[in-house]
């Protein structure tokens, strides 16, 4: 394994984990995208976790395909969840927005004893 020296500080092993997201035209130019990222994930010792892989397609989606990485089948979704917000296959946003109205009310209704109008300054909060 190599090392690495940022500051010449020695790292001897560096671990990478983060979110990626590819897009597309056609299922040959993404299967090169993930060919290359592969490649160059691992000239760094850095694999790819073919169990967190996923492909979705926004045409209507009509349209299911297949790749195999390292003779695995990746899973075809309709959704995924990246960086906090939800994307759907058909641009409908009807989740995000459910959940993020669902966190809005949890704090809204923990913090609504604060702004009772109807208490005094003084008054204690049950």
């Amino acid at each position: 394994m190599s090392e690495t020296r940022p500051g010449g500080n020695m790292i001897s092993e560096l671990r990478y984990a983060d979110n990626t997201v590819l897009l597309s035209n056609s299922v040959k130019v993404l299967e090169q995208l993930i060919q290359s990222v592969k490649k160059h994930s691992e000239d760094q010792n850095l694999f790819l976790n073919t169990k967190k892989i996923e492909i979705m397609s926004t045409d209507n989606a009509k349209s299911k395909f297949k790749i195999t990485i390292n003779y695995e089948d990746i899973g075809n979704v309709i959704y995924f969840e990246y960086v906090g917000s939800i994307i759907n296959n058909n641009g409908d946003c009807t989740k995000q927005v459910r959940r993020l109205n669902k966190t809005f009310q949890r704090v809204a209704f923990r913090t609504v004893p604060c702004y009772d109008r109807k208490r005094r300054p003084d008054q204690a909060v049950p």
